[in-house]
């Protein structure tokens, strides 16, 4: 679900979700990740219909590494 949106730096901040098991939570279920940079044109028009509570599903379209930032 998403938290916040930061148009201004392309990028969207996500609550992970315990992916739909609710008797077998993901660890990590309920932790707020800022995403990486959207850079694709595609990626940044998605991007300005999201707001706060909107459910989102991110696709990576070619391989990245990344360094994720969970902020608690």
């Amino acid at each position: 679900m998403v938290t916040r949106v930061d148009p201004a730096q392309s990028q969207l901040f996500l609550i992970y979700k315990s992916g739909g098991e609710p008797d077998r939570p993901a660890p990590n279920a309920g932790e707020v990740i800022q995403m990486p940079r959207i850079v694709s044109d595609a990626g940044k028009a998605a991007l300005s219909t999201l707001k706060p509570g909107d459910d989102v599903v991110t696709v990576w379209s070619q391989q990245t590494a990344l360094n994720v930032k969970i902020i608690r």
